[in-house]
């Protein structure tokens, strides 16, 4: 079988590729047109994340690397920085701690095309899908049609306004669906249908939350 074409897959994104073996990921990721930075331990890892002119958009660990700690990687990346773990062995606990820090996984035996799209997948910056959130708290909510497109121009803060006209309704009309969305799902403005269901799909807001929006959200979940 021909092998995939990955040419400028990664477009110069800059890469810290941290494996003390000489692996294939060095090559596959500059076939792919990503500048890569080597490290070969978990302490040149550090130093290297610590170098601001670099500018990394992501870092891949190996981690049968020497000294290698993912997790202090992790933690020790700017914020705008995307890791990608690259493991032999994976259980529930490991892959279910990489969730939850957003990073990825890949594993030592997967193929080219399995490693460059778990790589250009971690690089991309992309956000929620509205039309998968709205979908969800349709099916979650058990909202009729109507309030269920409704519910996704209200997660683009579309104005009552804006909505009418696309729904061919007035503006009452629109505020009186407004009304009978926000009994039903419990949510009292347009902002908070978007941090409701950011919460319920996992993510973690920066401020704190209500007791009565904590009860809805473990409600949500079930």
């Amino acid at each position: 079988m021909e092998e995939s074409n990955f040419g400028q897959w990664l477009k110069a994104a800059p890469v810290l590729l941290a494996a003390g073996e000489d692996e294939p990921y060095s090559s596959w990721l500059r076939e792919a047109g990503a500048v890569v930075t080597r490290a070969r331990s978990g302490v040149e890892a550090s130093e290297r994340i610590r170098d601001t002119k670099l500018r990394l958009w992501g870092a891949l660990l190996d981690t049968t690397m020497p000294d290698s700690d993912w997790v202090a990687l992790y933690d020790a990346l700017p914020a705008h920085c995307a890791l990608v773990v690259i493991s032999g062995e994976a259980d529930t606990k490991l892959l279910t701690e990489i969730r939850d820090r957003d990073a990825y996984f890949v594993s030592k035996a997967a193929p080219k095309a399995d490693f460059m799209f778990a790589v250009g997948s971690a690089l991309s910056v992309r956000g929620p899908s509205l039309t998968r959130l709205a979908a969800r708290a349709s099916y979650m909510w058990r909202l009729p049609p109507q309030q269920a497109r409704l519910l996704y121009y209200n997660l683009w803060s579309y104005s009552d306004q804006e909505i009418a006209d696309e729904m061919k309704l007035s503006v009452r009309t629109v505020q009186q669906y407004q009304e009978e969305l926000r009994k039903r799902t419990g949510v009292r403005t347009k902002h908070a249908y978007m941090r409701r269901l950011l919460a319920t799909a996992g993510a973690q807001p920066p401020l704190s939350m209500s007791d009565e929006t904590l009860a809805r959200l473990e409600i949500d979940k079930l």
